[in-house]
């Protein structure tokens, strides 16, 4: 596989995943966040 195909592909896949990505990124943040102000 050529390099200029794996960025083709990545970059179709960072467009149709994106939202996906930045709202597991959230959920993880907050369960994060939680965890910390739980066990303080």
């Amino acid at each position: 596989m050529q390099p200029g195909d794996f960025k083709r592909k990545y970059r179709f896949r960072s467009r149709t995943d994106n939202r996906l990505t930045f709202a597991i990124a959230i959920i993880v943040s907050i369960i994060a966040f939680l965890l910390i102000v739980y066990y303080l």
